[in-house]
């Protein structure tokens, strides 16, 4: 099979994992705003089942897709749900402004040349959270596509 240029050669090598136990992934969607239910959702979850910040310690991996990377990766590094709930209630507004939807098909010109969402709020927002944490110091595996916009392709961190 032909691989894209600029990504890895070679597929990398499998990582064992024992025959009787359960791969367990905790798979989280995008939407922007919406991101709020899935954050509310496991913040429910944590305050009634797993404990604050413990929900990457239940499952192997957490994928995540644009607003479900973020939560993906916040609970990967122990983020509390309630705390990235927080974040959607207090700069959801400023990172997911409302009123670009509401424009109907003409949202879809205005995807093709301006961003739908704004990325300095994001990046403030996101840095306030993880401050200077990597992937690398995630306590699951994450999986997190991404759609990278002027190059328009594709990329998995």
């Amino acid at each position: 099979m032909e691989r894209k240029a600029g990504t890895r050669p070679t597929r990398r090598e499998r990582l064992a994992w024992p025959a009787d136990r359960k791969f367990k992934i905790l798979s989280l969607d995008g939407g922007g705003m919406r991101g709020l239910f899935t954050a509310a959702l496991l913040s429910d979850v944590e305050d009634r089942i797993v404990g604050k910040g413990e929900i990457a310690n239940h499952v192997d991996m957490i994928a995540g897709t644009s607003t479900g990377g973020i939560i993906a990766l916040a609970l990967g590094l122990q983020v509390p749900a309630r705390r990235i709930e927080t974040l959607y209630l207090d700069e959801g507004r400023k990172i997911f402004p409302p009123w670009r939807r509401n424009l109907g098909p003409l949202s879809v010109l205005w995807q093709m040349f301006r961003p739908l969402h704004n990325h300095a709020a994001l990046e403030r927002s996101l840095y306030d959270v993880f401050g200077d944490a990597v992937m690398g110091a995630s306590t699951t595996r994450l999986v997190i596509p991404a759609f990278l916009v002027p190059r328009a392709e594709i990329t998995v961190f």
